[in-house]
């Protein structure tokens, strides 16, 4: 943090000056402030020039906003925070957490007592396993040929692949380190970070620093008022995110090439998603039924939620 704040510039922001927009172009804001200087001379909007510079300037705004948004809209697989914090400028409402109510009925205003009020409520409902008696799991798998000594195996390379995937659009987390200078000193840090990443495995333990998190509640629905109708989204140390990362990696190639993995798994896995899993689904509901198979044999030995909505819409 020290390097950070000595050796990176820091962009002064004056705040009485006028920002333009962001989609707005250099070549849209000089014929802004053409259109200014003319109006500024004649001071008759009817004037042929001033009705020009007008024209003008409207068709150069019309364009730099179109092409913006195209820019944004073509950039959201790799830069999709810009996108959706243009989409939140343009809404007139920003919802932002209110006055609580506690159990007693009791309004809570304090910004102070409304934190409080939703870390007792989120340790509240957060499930707490019991370690002493775990029940004992049943072997699905029964090839011999599968190693059962699996360890965690990564090199300095994936680290160095983690580092470089980062994606510098992400918020930081409680320690301050940003992805971005992560990204950009990778060539330096990759080593150190090897070895504390493998010094956790091997000890089993994880720094206090990776369990701190900042924690913002989004609303779901209902009440406003209530803290229950709010859900905790925390945000952890991108270096702890990276480790989770390799970590997850090794464990999802070790399932896929020893294929511990069905075909009906769609979840934690690349190119798959809830998505990918309805559709399959759908396309085995319609299958049967185009083969003239019992509708009331299918409905019982699929699940009924999804069963139930699928041979309706077929019907």
């Amino acid at each position: 943090m020290n390097l950070e704040s000595k050796f990176i510039p820091v962009k002064s922001i004056r705040p009485n000056k006028r920002k333009k927009p962001v989609w707005m172009s250099h070549k849209a804001l000089k014929c802004v402030k053409k259109k200014r200087r003319i109006f500024s001379k004649h001071k008759d909007k009817d004037h042929p020039a001033v009705k020009k510079a007008n024209r003008r300037s409207q068709r150069e705004l019309k364009k730099a906003r179109r092409n913006f948004e195209k820019m944004l809209a073509m950039n959201i697989k790799s830069d999709s925070k810009s996108f959706y914090a243009y989409v939140r400028s343009k809404s007139k409402s920003k919802v932002q957490v209110g006055s609580l109510i506690d159990s007693q009925g009791q309004h809570i205003s304090d910004d102070q007592k409304i934190v409080t009020h939703f870390n007792e409520y989120f340790s509240s409902v957060f499930t707490k396993e019991d370690l002493t008696n775990i029940p004992k799991t049943v072997p699905v798998y029964t090839d011999h040929g599968i190693s059962k000594n699996f360890d965690l195996n990564f090199n300095l390379n994936d680290v160095a692949e983690a580092l470089e995937k980062l994606r510098v659009d992400k918020a930081i987390g409680p320690d301050g380190l940003s992805p971005r200078l992560l990204k950009e000193i990778k060539d330096v840090i990759s080593y150190p970070l090897f070895l504390l990443f493998k010094k956790s495995l091997n000890e089993a333990s994880v720094p206090d620093d990776w369990k701190c998190a900042n924690v913002t509640p989004i609303f779901k629905k209902g009440n406003r008022n209530a803290a229950e109708n709010y859900r905790p989204v925390s945000l952890t140390s991108q270096v702890s995110r990276l480790f989770e990362r390799i970590v997850r990696d090794s464990m999802v190639k070790f399932l896929e090439d020893n294929c511990l993995c069905g075909d009906s798994q769609h979840g934690f896995k690349k190119g798959r998603s809830c998505l990918s899993n309805l559709l399959v689904f759908f396309d085995k509901i319609t299958g049967n039924l185009d083969s003239g198979a019992n509708v009331d044999a299918i409905f019982w030995t699929l699940p009924r939620p999804l069963t139930r909505c699928h041979i309706v819409d077929y019907q």
